[in-house]
């Protein structure tokens, strides 16, 4: 994501009033239907648990979401450059046309200017949007039942061998592979120790792994088998769900994970499971000490290899696990991202926070007007104070972060001004980035 989103029963209750203060920032994608949507889209409103919430047009597209065609979310851009608005009207016109660079030049404009100005307010290439485009009307028409052939022409592909390696590359699965079947969504956790991949279905979270893991795609080779399922990219509420309970966990070491789960393992590996998710927060556990616990004390090796087997990291605490003479033993995500997570899990012990976390989430509705300022301004300066300000509302709740969201109501002017400045994108981030943690450093020094 681009800044955090608010709480989505927050967003949910803007999407029931058509909050307008939203649009061009903040997109709902609709699990039943296959759209994306403003906010404020006239259109009937769907269940809370079919909505998910976005923060760019981009990532609903790479989710698998199509604009609405009543509330047309793209339209917000349109005004913002006429090069944006020309071709949207062409790619509306001609969805399944295999768009190229030289068709740009056809129309007179330089495809460098179109390609800046599409990532700059779309967050992708128009030729990359295009391409999805395609690809989401193929999919869903297999996942309907269609014959391959049929959704081969549905998303305009002449060649069935380009067809089938559209398909493959954006799911992991062939065409014919597809057919008829239920997709597990995929998506990227961003932690503060590297990038983590969560798969599950509508109702259970199936893998959650840091991106580095060697043994990922076997991974998640096996769980196509095992599900006899394919794999897209998207969201679900068991994603949704996981990723709310890690940034817990990151910031306060929370470990109450509630998220549904899918096991699938033999008994004896449950209960190594079982046994790891008894270990306390800030202590391990070793090997031999673990098979005691299964009431195995022989099954040294074969605990070891359960340990190993768990494609659930975190939620299932396998980095608990140390070596009989204290020494840290293999991790699939890396030696060093353990010693890590033992560190953080130790310190939280020891250093817990005033303020109960689990609450600390809703402290971003109380900044919420500050969305309402900055919106017609710099998206690059609204994203880092966002971010900033729910930071603030984990760390310190509400009561607190009230206190320093007033005192950032003096960065308004200065925000504003960005606006005026001819400055390169990344130099206005970078900007925005310092006078923030300067501010940080101050109100640390106040509050402590």
């Amino acid at each position: 994501m681009l800044f955090t989103l608010p709480d989505p029963k927050i967003l949910y209750q803007a999407l029931l009033d058509r909050d307008q203060s939203y649009d061009g920032h903040v997109f709902v994608g609709v699990t039943s239907t296959g759209i994306f949507c403003r906010l404020s889209c006239p259109a009937r409103k769907p269940k809370f648990e079919n909505s998910r919430f976005f923060d760019h047009p981009a990532t609903c597209m790479e989710a698998g979401f199509r604009p609405c065609q009543r509330c047309r979310p793209l339209d917000y851009f349109r005004g913002k450059e006429p090069v944006v608005a020309k071709l949207l009207d062409c790619l509306d016109a001609r969805p399944d046309h295999f768009w190229c660079e030289d068709d740009i030049i056809a129309m007179d404009l330089d495809p460098s200017t179109v390609r800046r100005a599409f990532k700059r307010h779309i967050g992708m290439t128009f030729l990359d949007m295009a391409r999805l485009r395609r690809k989401a009307r193929g999919l869903e028409s297999i996942a309907a039942g269609h014959s391959v052939i049929d959704a081969q022409l549905e998303a305009g592909y002449d060649s069935g061998s380009g067809f089938r390696e559209a398909i493959t590359q954006l799911i992991g699965d062939t065409p014919a592979q597809l057919k008829g079947r239920e997709l597990l969504k995929a998506d990227w956790l961003e932690t503060p120790i590297g990038s983590m991949l969560a798969v599950a279905d509508q109702h259970h979270l199936h893998l959650l792994e840091f991106f580095e893991r060697k043994g990922l795609p076997n991974e998640l080779k096996k769980l196509r088998q095992y599900t006899k399922s394919s794999i897209s990219f998207g969201r679900l509420p068991p994603i949704d769900q996981i990723e709310t309970e890690l940034k817990l966990y990151f910031t306060s070491g929370f470990t109450g994970f509630k998220t549904p789960l899918a096991l699938y393992a033999p008994a004896f590996t449950r209960s190594v499971w079982d046994a790891l998710q008894e270990i306390p927060l800030g202590q391990t556990c070793s090997y031999a000490e673990l098979a005691e616990r299964t009431g195995r004390p022989d099954a040294i090796r074969a605990v070891a290899n359960a340990n190993g087997a768990n494609q659930l990291s975190i939620i299932i605490p396998c980095h608990r696990t140390i070596g009989s003479d204290g020494a840290l033993t293999g991790y699939g995500g890396g030696l060093w991202r353990k010693r890590w997570l033992l560190e953080h899990e130790k310190r939280w012990l020891h250093n817990p926070l005033p303020e109960a976390k689990s609450e600390a989430f809703m402290g971003f509705q109380e900044f919420s007007f500050f969305r309402r300022i900055f919106a017609p301004k710099n998206r690059i300066a609204v994203r880092e104070t966002t971010k900033f300000l729910n930071n603030i509302a984990m760390l310190f709740g509400k009561t607190q972060g009230k206190i320093i969201a007033e005192r950032l109501v003096e960065l308004h002017t200065l925000l504003l001004i960005f606006h005026d400045f001819t400055m390169h994108q990344r130099q206005i981030k970078e900007l925005a980035r310092l006078l923030i943690n300067s501010l940080i450093i101050a109100m640390l020094q106040r509050i402590f």
